[in-house]
């Protein structure tokens, strides 16, 4: 949960940046924002101390994936911010 806070601000810049050119609705990107800092927020599911249970097999909260999943949706979105921003510049320089 560390490296998910050092990495928030980057995250929501990046949602801020796609909500400021049209790529996502505004509500849309606050719902995301709002969405992430709960999860991040909430940590790690807490452990039951029943013992009597069976084990199961290790899966990730599904806070966790969730906060993955939009990781990588803001990765592609940097990208093709990136990409555009670039792609300006060069026409701008020809």
């Amino acid at each position: 949960m560390d490296e998910a806070k050092k990495i928030l601000p980057d995250v929501i810049s990046a949602i801020d940046t796609a909500a400021k050119k049209k790529l996502v609705h505004e509500n849309n990107a606050a719902h995301k924002k709002s969405r992430i800092q709960r999860a991040i927020n909430a940590g790690p599911p807490k452990k039951e101390n029943n013992k009597s249970a069976p084990k199961k097999a290790a899966k990730k909260p599904e806070r966790v994936k969730e906060v993955e999943v939009w990781e990588e949706k803001v990765k592609s979105v940097e990208e093709s911010i990136s990409a555009e921003v670039s792609a300006d510049k060069e026409s701008k320089e020809s």
